[in-house]
């Protein structure tokens, strides 16, 4: 969201975002949010003891070890690479939405696999490494519903739209129709 690149610092970054993706979405209030920094993606797969993901696409530019349909336990440095890379994917910026969301839904595999004594504890120690609106005790509340919900029951959804130019920036235009046919049947 071009929003979060605007402001004085994380947190008004984040309220930047969230005022734009409430204006997109037509809702009137997200409860919170929280924003972990691209830098932390490493250390947060290291504290999970790796990450385990199929590779649906080609790295090995950065890493031989990770060629396309690989199922590897990432390490921290392969993880960042992941979430980061921009450039390669046959469907741009879509390719690299959908590796993000592979990792966080592996992510999430991985914490019920770890249980909540061991997470719990990740999540109390980090909390000031983020960017959220939630106190503490929202967020372990949050964290702790999270181990009573399987990853094969939460859907994500891509806004529909189409990458193009707009002067001279790539710029990715959301198809508003489809986006109220989405809202209205999913939410």
């Amino acid at each position: 969201c071009l929003s979060h690149g605007y402001g004085m610092d994380r947190q008004e970054r984040c309220k930047n975002t969230l005022s734009a993706v409430q204006g997109l979405l037509g809702c009137p209030e997200l409860e919170s949010y929280m924003e972990i920094p691209l830098d932390a993606i490493a250390a947060l797969n290291d504290l999970l003891g790796g990450v385990t993901v199929t590779l649906q696409d080609d790295f090995t530019m950065a890493d031989p070890a990770m060629q396309a349909g690989a199922t590897i336990t990432l390490t921290g440095e392969q993880a960042e690479w992941i979430i980061r890379y921009r450039a390669g994917y046959a469907n741009g910026d879509l390719g690299r939405i959908d590796a993000q969301t592979q990792f966080i839904f592996a992510c999430l595999d991985r914490v019920h696999e770890l249980g909540r004594l061991k997470c719990i504890p990740i999540l109390m120690q980090h909390y000031d490494d983020v960017q959220t609106d939630m106190t503490l005790d929202k967020m372990l509340s949050v964290a702790t519903a999270l181990f009573e919900v399987d990853s094969d029951d939460i859907q994500m959804q891509v806004v529909p739209g189409t990458g193009t130019m707009y002067y001279s920036y790539a710029v990715y235009a959301v198809d508003e129709q489809q986006l109220v046919d989405i809202l209205n049947e999913d939410f």
